[in-house]
């Protein structure tokens, strides 16, 4: 029952940079029940993190190959020489 009240505590004051920290975290695993539970109740009261969270998607998405030319996006206009330089120099390093 402690765990119970220190878990609702947790949601209910979850300050913005523990929420910009955890979604970042999400970037790389999948937060617990409770941590998404405290983000998700911070989201329903902070537009400052929604945007956060949105920027955060995109750049999971980006970092997956995932993402997508929009108008909110659009692409980078890189000549394809500059953008295979990128990509041979990341396969090298990472």
């Amino acid at each position: 029952m402690k765990v119970f009240w220190s878990q609702l505590l947790r949601v209910l004051t979850l300050q913005c940079d523990d929420a910009s920290r955890l979604m970042s975290d999400s970037l790389d695993r999948r937060l617990t029940l409770s941590e998404r539970l405290a983000v998700g109740g911070h989201l329903l009261a902070c537009r400052a993190c929604c945007k956060l969270k949105k920027q955060f998607q995109l750049i999971g998405a980006a970092c997956h190959g995932k993402a997508r030319p929009t108008a909110a996006n659009p692409p980078a206009g890189l000549p394809p020489e500059a953008a295979q330089r990128i990509q041979q120099t990341l396969r090298e390093h990472l």
